[in-house]
């Protein structure tokens, strides 16, 4: 007598088959699109696209598609890389068929146009407000200077630019401060990915064996509150036995306020008042990065003054 299966192996099978074929479908459609559709974005979105405006595609999946197409001119890395949303004025959102724009709270939505399969929307934020100062923006090596302990960090120009792939670190920059310790000891912008793998781009920040990682910048507008995110990337911090990072910033010589990053925290957001130096046309900003263990401290941070 032939058994027959059980009601709830049928039922298994039947879904895995459908999820496969759903994959398989989302598959091709990325690959067909990115072949027939993707490159006549360029022209409709640099028509409507406004000055310094990031933009995005949902789902989010389809982003390296479209950077390809629209190339560093119309998607910039910091754009793309950026913060947080709410550093932005207006977001132009594209999506693809059958995704449904889900709008942002708090943020207007404004109906663009069609092209092809996509749909072309902007978001206005109408909470926006530009920053004062933003950090990561204002880093040069004439108006920041880098310790590593006692000893400086010379900057160079022309320094080896590397990447560790998947699990290896993020890019090492051209352009850098280059400390004592090796070639992870390093003040200069990168990009990581956090715990969602959405890239960011921030200052590395390794901090040293032992002592204090001084990152100072000279002369720098305040406006009444700072900002920002502290990370690393996330494949370092996932298994969250690396020793806390510790974030110090000082204002003008004096503490104003410190943050910490346990493994496990992701991009993490902080702020802090800036009390009686708010407002101050011209101020030293302080920056301080320790920890008791620096075995794979990778860490990064960005900041904007409000």
């Amino acid at each position: 007598m032939t058994k027959r299966p059980a009601p709830w192996l049928a039922a298994s099978a039947l879904t895995l088959v459908a999820l496969l074929e759903m994959a398989a479908q989302r598959w091709r459609l990325a690959r067909v699109m990115v072949a027939q559709d993707y490159a006549e974005l360029r022209q409709p979105v640099a028509a409507v696209r406004a000055p310094h405006e990031a933009i995005e595609v949902s789902p989010a999946w389809a982003t390296p598609y479209l950077r390809q197409a629209l190339g560093d001119g119309l998607l910039p890395l910091p754009l793309l890389a950026r913060p947080d949303d709410a550093s932005q004025a207006s977001i132009l959102t594209i999506t693809l068929p059958p995704q449904q724009l889900r709008p942002r709270r708090g943020w207007s939505v404004e109906v663009l146009s069609a092209v092809g399969p996509f749909r072309l929307y902007r978001q206005h934020n109408l909470a926006f407000r530009p920053p004062v100062t933003d950090f990561v923006a204002a880093f040069r090596h004439d108006n920041v200077t880098v310790n590593s302990g006692p000893r400086g960090c010379p900057f160079i120009r022309n320094g080896r630019r590397w990447s560790g792939g998947l699990a290896g670190p993020p890019t090492f920059p051209r352009q850098r401060f280059q400390c004592p310790g090796g070639s992870f000891f390093f003040v200069g912008k990168t990009v990581i990915a956090d715990q969602h793998f959405r890239p960011r781009q921030c200052l590395w920040a390794h901090p040293p064996s032992a002592g204090v990682l001084s990152i100072r910048f000279d002369g720098v507008p305040l406006g009444k509150q700072l900002v920002g995110h502290s990370g690393m990337y996330w494949i370092t911090e996932r298994a969250g036995q690396g020793a806390p990072v510790r974030l110090r910033v000082l204002v003008d010589g004096v503490h104003l306020a410190t943050i910490i990053h346990h493994d496990g925290d992701g991009w993490a957001r902080f702020e802090a008042p800036l009390g009686p130096h708010a407002g101050k046309a011209q101020a030293t900003v302080e920056w301080q990065i320790s920890t008791s263990n620096n075995r794979h401290r990778h860490f990064c941070f960005e900041a904007r003054s409000w």
